[in-house]
Formats: C-alpha cells, sequence, structure tokens
C-alpha cells in the first residue's frame, strides 16, 4: 500500500508539473521579454535603505527591464554588500542568469548557476522573514520574495524540462503570493503573482482541469487581471514589468492592438535603450502586417548585439527580420539573416524553423540542392507546434521538391501575411483554373478567404471557407478547422450568433492537425465571447 502511496503521489506531483507547463503557454513566449522593474523605489520595511542602496535597486532594476544584464548584475553584487540581510540583491542577480538561460534553453552551465544563486536568494528570503520581519509590510516583503524566487526556480525547470521541479517550486510560489497579500493586503506586487496564476489556469486544456482544480489552481481570469492591474499601478517591485505583461495579454488574448501598442509605446518613452521593449512592438508590428514598423524596432533589438554579444534577445530579433524578409518574398535577404542568425545563436529551439526557411529561400533563388541540405537539417523535437510544422513542410519538399503550383503558393501566402493583398491575388487567383491536387486547391480556397475575410469581402470570403474544409485536406489537415474557426468569427462580427455558434464548435471536433492546441482554446475564448454577449470579435494573428 505504502508503495502505491507513494507511486499516486509521484505521478501526481508530475502531472502538477504538466499542469504548470501548460499554465505557462504564454509566459514561455513572453518570457523573452521577461524582467522586473520599479516603477519607483519603494521603502517597505523599517530596516533604513542607504540613498545609494536606493539608486542601486533603482539603477539595477532599470537595466534589467532593458536586458543589460552584464551591468544589472554589478549593481546588484553592489547591493548586496550594502544590503547583506535584504532579500532584493540576491533575487535580482539570479533574476540575470535566469534571463539569459530562458531564451535558448541549452546552456545548462547557466541553469545550474541560476539554480545556485536562486537558492540563495530563497535562504535570504527565509531568514529575512523568520528573524527580521516585524510588521505586516516586512513579513510581506519576505514572503513576496520567497515566491519570486520559487516562481524564478520553477519557470527555469519548465524551460530544462524538469516537470517535477516545475510543479514543487510553482506549488510553493502559488502558496506564498497568496500569504504576501494576506499578511498585507496593500502589498500589491504580490497581487501580481497571484494574479498571473489566476489568468494562466484559465489556459490549462480542459483535459487538465479537475487536476488543476485538486492542486488549487483558481480559474478566475477577471480577479487576475484586476490584482495584476492594481499592482501595474500601486505596485514597488513589479510596477512595469506588470503593465508590460498586461499589454502583452491586451494584444495576445484580446486582440487589442491599439491599446497594447499605446502601453508598450509609453514604457519604451521611459526606457528608450530597452531590446525587450523594441522587440515586443517588432513583434506585434509583425504580427499586424506594419512591416516597415516592425523592420525598424527588429533593427533597434538587433542592433544591441554590437553592445553585447551575448544579448539573446538581440539574436532573435535578427531571426525576426529574416523573417520579416522572408514574407516579403526577398529571399536574397532572409536568407542572408537566417545566415547570420545560425552563426551567432543557432538555438535548438528553432532548428526546424531555420532550416524551412532556408531551404525555401534558396530553392526560391535556383539554389536547390543547398535547399534540399537544409530540408534535411529540419529536425524537429519537444513540443513547439511551429518547429513540428516546419519539420512537416521540410520532409515534403525534400521528397518532392517545390512545385511550380507550391511556388505560387508560397508567394501569395507570403504576400497575404504582410499585407500585400493585391500581389498575393496576383499569386493565387489564375491557380483557380489550373489542374490543383486536393491539398493544393483547399490552401488556395482558404488563403483566397483570408485575403476577402480581411478586406471586407464577407461574402466571397464565406463562399472560400466553406469551399476549404469542404474539401477535406488530407495533408493540409489544419485548414479545414482554421477555415471553421475564421468563418465562425466572421459570423459573429455580422451579429450571427448561431451560426458563429456552430461553427466554432465544429472547429473543436477536428484531431490530429497543426497547431491544434492552440486553434482550439481560440475557439473556445471566442465560444466564451459569445456565451458573454460579447460578439464584436477583430481579427485575429493569422494562420
Amino acid at each position: 500500500m505504502m508503495m502505491v502511496k507513494k507511486a499516486f503521489r509521484q505521478k501526481s506531483i508530475y502531472l502538477e508539473g504538466k499542469v504548470f507547463r501548460a499554465a505557462l503557454t504564454f509566459l514561455m513566449a513572453a518570457l523573452f521579454f521577461f524582467s522586473h522593474s520599479s516603477g519607483a523605489c519603494a521603502q517597505t520595511s523599517s530596516i533604513d535603505w542607504s540613498p545609494n542602496a536606493k539608486r542601486l535597486l533603482q539603477e539595477g532594476m532599470n537595466e534589467l527591464f532593458s536586458y543589460q544584464l552584464q551591468s544589472a548584475e554589478a549593481k546588484f553584487d553592489s547591493l548586496i554588500q550594502l544590503e547583506p540581510q535584504r532579500p532584493e540583491g540576491y533575487f535580482y542577480k539570479s533574476d540575470c542568469y535566469l534571463l539569459t538561460f530562458i531564451p535558448g534553453g541549452e546552456n545548462m552551465a547557466t541553469y545550474e548557476r541560476f539554480l545556485e544563486l536562486a537558492d540563495q536568494s530563497v535562504r535570504v528570503s527565509e531568514f529575512y522573514l523568520e528573524h527580521l520581519a516585524k510588521t505586516p509590510s516586512e513579513k510581506a516583503l519576505g514572503q513576496f520574495f520567497l515566491a519570486e524566487s520559487h516562481f524564478a526556480i520553477a519557470v527555469a525547470d519548465a524551460r530544462a524540462q524538469n516537470v517535477i521541479g516545475a510543479a514543487l517550486n510553482a506549488h510553493s510560489s502559488k502558496g506564498y503570493y497568496k500569504d504576501a497579500l494576506e499578511t498585507d493586503s496593500a502589498f500589491y506586487d504580490a497581487g501580481k503573482g497571484v494574479g498571473m496564476f489566476y489568468f494562466f489556469s484559465s489556459l490549462i486544456p480542459s483535459s487538465f482541469r479537475w487536476l488543476a482544480t485538486i492542486f488549487g489552481y483558481e480559474q478566475n481570469r477577471q480577479e487576475g487581471v484586476r490584482l495584476m492591474q492594481l499592482a501595474a499601478q500601486k505596485g514597488f517591485y513589479t510596477k512595469n514589468e506588470t503593465r508590460f505583461y498586461l499589454a502583452m495579454f491586451t494584444f495576445l488574448f484580446h486582440q487589442n492592438k491599439i491599446q497594447a501598442e499605446k502601453e508598450l509605446l509609453t514604457l519604451l518613452s521611459e526606457y528608450p535603450h530597452s531590446t525587450i521593449l523594441n522587440y515586443a512592438l517588432g513583434l506585434i508590428y509583425l504580427d499586424s502586417k506594419e512591416m516597415a514598423n516592425a523592420e525598424a524596432y527588429f533593427v533597434r533589438a538587433a542592433g544591441d548585439l554590437s553592445k553585447d554579444s551575448e544579448n539573446s534577445i538581440s539574436k532573435f530579433a535578427l531571426f525576426r527580420l529574416a523573417e520579416l524578409h522572408f514574407r516579403l518574398n526577398d529571399f536574397e535577404k532572409a536568407k542572408a539573416f537566417l545566415l547570420t542568425f545560425e552563426k551567432k545563436a543557432n538555438y535548438a529551439l528553432y532548428t526546424a524553423q531555420l532550416h524551412y526557411l532556408l531551404g525555401v529561400s534558396e530553392w526560391m533563388l535556383g539554389e536547390n540542392q543547398q535547399a534540399k541540405e537544409h530540408f534535411e537539417k529540419a529536425k524537429a523535437s519537444g513540443e513547439n507546434p511551429d518547429e513540428l510544422f516546419m519539420q512537416r513542410r521540410a520532409k515534403f519538399f525534400l521528397e518532392h521538391g517545390i512545385s511550380e503550383t507550391s511556388k505560387a503558393i508560397l508567394l501569395g501566402k507570403n504576400a497575404f501575411d504582410s499585407g500585400r493583398y493585391p500581389a498575393a491575388l496576383t499569386y493565387l487567383e489564375p491557380l483557380l483554373s489550373t489542374p490543383l491536387k486536393k491539398d493544393e486547391l483547399a490552401e488556395v480556397h482558404y488563403l483566397l478567404a483570408r485575403i476577402q475575410d480581411e478586406t471586407g469581402q464577407s461574402e466571397n470570403a464565406i463562399a472560400n471557407y466553406q469551399a476549404c474544409y469542404k474539401l477535406f485536406a488530407q495533408k493540409e489537415r489544419y485548414l479545414a478547422p482554421f477555415s471553421r474557426y475564421y468563418l465562425g468569427k466572421l459570423y459573429a462580427k455580422q451579429g450571427h450568433t448561431k451560426l458563429a455558434y456552430e461553427e466554432l464548435e465544429k472547429s473543436l471536433r477536428y484531431i490530429s492537425y497543426d497547431f491544434e492546441d492552440i486553434l482550439k482554446e481560440k475557439a473556445k475564448y471566442e465560444l466564451e465571447k459569445i456565451a458573454a454577449g460579447q460578439t464584436e470579435i477583430t481579427n485575429q494573428p493569422s494562420r
């Protein structure tokens, strides 16, 4: 019996780790920008801060927010010397190594160094809480930094595929955040943590939600946002971090590009040299198909490599510049940026994407043998949907080559993805009068529908969405569920609530296709909005 209980407990911990990783779906993407920053230097303890300590804390956190990690670490080393019994310096120093490890997730020496520093942060926070904290605000401070430390360890463990470590530390973090807020309801920074757990818990796949409830993951998105808004308005340690998260939530989950852009530009005006903010704005503009703006911000972010050759965010900006020029069908520039990225970063996380894009670019440039070599290298691992999709496509092109029809579809899709709709139509419309395979015809109908949807040609879009899913594409199986999803959104925008609900429900019935989990979360979110009577739905980033 004892062995059975032990096995069940181990399995439960493992599943809780899976729950935590599911809850971090958004966070792991946003962690390319993860950092902490204070809007003001707060005195939250009766232990006096010297003016120099306040300055070091402020400057160090500001440099973290700008992803200037080496200079930030030096500031926190000095802060630790001045205030060896307070937790701030220890935690933020460990954060420098977390931010170094997270983007690539491959440097295990950095991971081990982070864990060493994070454990030290935990010990100092525990000592502070047990021996120095007297008032409620002091106790909340100690609990908050225990929560932050355990959360950071959970994130690093999740990135390193240590599921059990992620689960245990996430569970501890969640408890300490709640303790801090209960100890001092005015310690608004703790509300950021509680709010994040509420918010991320609402993203957990339905198959895991029963287990999430058992482990105390409360699925309350609205309350999570409310607590985070308070942290953004009144917090001391996490003010700007939370402002950043809320801006990204606004864009990714509520599709409100205007509000997200406004908040990020406001932050950038306060931190004009932030690699993180320039990169985030570049992503928003790329997703919104504002190619000139996207290029300008990615160039700024990539330019920071001249100041720090190990700046991971700058390296990813190189990849995004390649993606941008690929969408513009400028394959020479795309190839050049991809090769630079491969030389400077070459993260395993992007293996399939890198070699697929290189292969396609070279094939379009007539370099077919080189293209095949890159298609051969497009070996993906893990659960990244973009990696798995491009690995599959690379394998197909390796076996069959890129036909003239496939070229036209690729050129048309790129034109659509860059907002050049007339150009996209010149590639796609003539294909309807040529012999096409079922998958090719389905993709042409899908892309025409997306173009017509985004240019206000609703009736034509409806007809093409329907034509797409009725073809039952065999290799590009994602086309049918995505067609129904966007058709449901279009009906909702027109006020046809019943038809919208039916199409979104039908999009959930498909299984085993590219980007399945992503689409199902999107469809469920749109169904929730319909149920709440919010039928006006703006366009989301397209696949």
